[in-house]
């Protein structure tokens, strides 16, 4: 399945799917654009540095985590759900493109950004693998949005 993330960089980014219906946003807010927050139709999480170097950050929805993720020094970003599942998002060796792994090492989405010049704006392809669920939870990919966004806007941080 494919997805296109549309929006201001560092303002708000809307999910579509194929059909262009708008499937969640994700908006930045505050302070150096720190508050972070994904809205998924009725639904809503906030996403918020626990540590002093915002290298590990925690989703959560009416102050229950939902998920971790944890920044390291390769690049790389782990993330764990509280349901146990972990997955780990990695560049390619130009970072251009960021996969999200499975904990066995299956690529299950991609993500690759376009940036149009014309009206100042990014998009992100999001390609996903039918085989596994995960391509159509709307909030990981939202969160694998702002992860990219976080990487290449800080570049690594390590997690503790």
């Amino acid at each position: 399945m494919r997805y296109v993330a549309r929006g201001k960089r560092m303002e708000y980014f809307e999910l579509f799917d194929e059909q262009e219906n708008v499937l969640g946003r994700l908006d930045f807010d505050g302070f150096f654009r720190k508050k972070v927050s994904i809205n998924i139709a009725d639904a809503h999480y906030e996403i918020h540095p626990v540590n002093f170097w915002q290298n590990k950050i925690e989703v959560s929805r009416e102050d229950v985590v939902c998920a971790e993720l944890k920044f390291n020094w390769a690049g790389n970003i782990i993330i764990e759900m509280t349901d146990g599942r972990q997955y780990l998002l990695r560049p390619n060796f130009w970072h251009t493109k960021y996969t999200l792994y499975t904990r066995e090492e299956f690529g299950i989405i991609t993500l690759q950004s376009d940036f149009s010049w014309s009206n100042m704006s990014f998009e992100y392809d999001i390609a996903t693998d039918d085989n596994y669920t995960e391509g159509k939870d709307v909030l990981l990919l939202l969160m694998l949005v702002y992860s990219y966004l976080r990487i290449r806007r800080n570049g690594y941080v390590a997690a503790t």
